[in-house]
């Protein structure tokens, strides 16, 4: 991980607590009505959120919710139709 990867290991994804409780399902959710438990948590609880969005979309991140964004909310503001 580079240094301006840091941010990943404060991730609220990352937590014992997250990982538990809610699963990878949360973050890579199959739809975009699944994907509210995932933007919901990382929005409220994670403090890397801005630094998160930031890579992802500076990285095109395809899949997944980053930075409080699921990948359609991500679609969405670069304009590509869903």
């Amino acid at each position: 991980m580079t240094d301006d990867e840091n941010w990943r290991a404060q991730a609220y994804c990352r937590t014992p607590v997250a990982v538990t409780r809610y699963g990878p399902e949360a973050w890579y959710p199959e739809s975009r009505v699944e994907s509210w438990l995932g933007t919901s948590l990382c929005q409220r609880r994670c403090p890397v959120r801005e630094a998160c969005l930031v890579y992802a979309l500076a990285h095109r991140e395809r899949y997944g919710t980053w930075g409080g964004l699921s990948e359609w909310d991500r679609r969405e503001r670069r304009g590509i139709a869903i």
